[in-house]
């Protein structure tokens, strides 16, 4: 369960950090340097919730891909892992 925490950390941090910085280039569109950061952030999230999902299931009930079963219940949610659920 150590594991899935800290994968589960690592994409919070990462979303943060592209939260942080799209707001950041609200206001400073051009600096290339946050954009080059954002981009980087976007990638390791994209990257480190892949492994996520094709370990321990899927993060986001909107990326079920199954027509014939809804089956987003049955797996501990996000903040019930490491948890006393």
């Amino acid at each position: 369960m150590k594991e899935q925490q800290q994968l589960l950390e690592a994409i919070m941090q990462a979303d943060m950090a592209c939260i942080d910085l799209n707001l950041y280039l609200d206001t400073h569109p051009d600096c290339k340097e946050s954009l080059k950061l954002y981009s980087q952030y976007a990638k390791d999230s994209k990257q480190l919730t892949q492994e996520y999902e094709s370990k321990y299931g899927l993060i986001n009930a909107v990326d079920i891909n199954n027509e014939t079963h809804f089956d987003w219940a049955s797996q501990p949610w996000p903040w019930q892992i490491g948890g006393n659920s």
